[in-house]
């Protein structure tokens, strides 16, 4: 893990403490096919993956712009267990 995931990790890690956010699984709503596009609120040539999504049409994992429903956050969330 780069300094950059470290950072980000981090982040999220302590967002979830906060009660920001919570801890992401996967979603049974997202599908498994995705493409990258890039994300013009990122500092730098960042591309992020945007999942197919029963519910949402498409989706990302965390909040990168306000025209693509987020998982985190999101109220249509469901968590696949272990076993599922």
């Amino acid at each position: 893990m780069g300094l950059k995931e470290a950072n980000q990790a981090l982040r999220d890690a302590l967002a979830v403490l906060d009660g920001q956010k919570k801890p992401l699984g996967d979603c049974t709503h997202r599908l498994g096919s995705y493409h990258l596009m890039g994300c013009s609120s990122c500092k730098g040539n960042v591309q992020i993956k945007v999942f197919d999504c029963e519910i949402h049409k498409r989706c990302t994992i965390r909040q990168h712009t306000g025209l693509i429903k987020a998982c985190t956050g999101c109220a249509d969330f469901l968590e696949i267990k272990n076993g599922e």
